[in-house]
């Protein structure tokens, strides 16, 4: 066992779901009993049938959802912090510059004009989108508006990011480049990351874990390991170890797929 294996098996617990379950108001079972330790460093994906609860399971340990039953328990260090996340969409206000976009969190903290534009020159700096603070948004390509959205999720440094199917509208050629920029970000700076896709390549790129889930009521199906080391760069794609975690992860989806039907 690799000595990164073994550090990251003693990491503390960032997040820990025991039992959680959603059921809407109109009786919809959105999720089955989940019960779910992640580790501060993992980057850990979730695949699933659309419908599954991918995001409902996102939305619930953001604090922006309350599960039904369970419980859900953050460490103390990602309490202190705030939480980051990016959603679907760059959900950017097309009024105002990249700068005040990626400020609006720590405006809404009432947080110093100084203060504030250090802060958001930072967090520019790490997605490299520094020289592009006085455009706006209809001036940005799709990448680099998911990237200022990126940014505006960083700008809090949050010690946990949530991120759901964040590329899942760009071609794949800037997908790509954005998949490997977010691996060397989450490993050079020891980002715990929960991050949603429809994309098994997507996954078996990012991931130190892959949790595949059912169709509703979404659950667990699979919890799979990733033990190549990060940040990975393209020949990782190429490469024999992707291509049998890319074919594991695409048999074990169909599985649990066609145990749910």
């Amino acid at each position: 066992m690799a000595s990164s294996e073994i550090s990251q098996q003693q990491a503390p617990i960032a997040v820990e779901l025991s039992g959680i379950q959603k059921v809407f108001p109109n009786g919809t079972r959105a999720l089955a009993p989940i019960s779910l330790s992640i580790r501060e460093g993992e980057f850990v994906s979730i695949i699933g049938p659309s419908g599954c609860g991918k995001s409902t399971l996102l939305r619930l340990v953001a604090g922006l959802a309350t599960p039904s039953a369970g419980n859900i328990r953050l460490s103390r260090e990602v309490r202190d912090a705030a939480v980051g996340f990016v959603f679907q969409s760059p959900t950017l206000m097309p009024w105002s510059n990249v700068q005040a976009n990626v400020r609006l969190p720590l405006d809404l903290l009432h947080a110093p004009r100084a203060e504030a534009d250090e802060k958001v020159h930072r967090a520019l700096e790490r997605v490299g989108l520094n020289e592009f603070a006085h455009l706006h948004p209809r001036e940005l390509s799709g990448g680099m508006q998911m990237r200022v959205s990126i940014a505006r999720a960083l700008v809090t440094s949050p010690r946990l990011l949530l991120m759901d199917e964040p590329f899942g509208a760009l071609d794949e050629i800037t997908r790509n480049r954005l998949d490997r920029d977010l691996s060397a970000l989450c490993a050079r700076e020891r980002l715990t990351v929960l991050f949603v896709t429809h994309s098994i390549y997507e996954a078996a790129f990012l991931s130190s874990r892959v949790l595949v889930m059912s169709a509703r009521p979404g659950r667990i199906f699979s919890d799979v390991a990733v033990d190549d080391p990060t940040p990975r760069i393209e020949a990782f794609r190429s490469g024999e170890s992707f291509i049998r975690l890319a074919a594991r992860l695409s048999a074990t989806l169909a599985t649990a797929m066609h145990e749910a039907a």
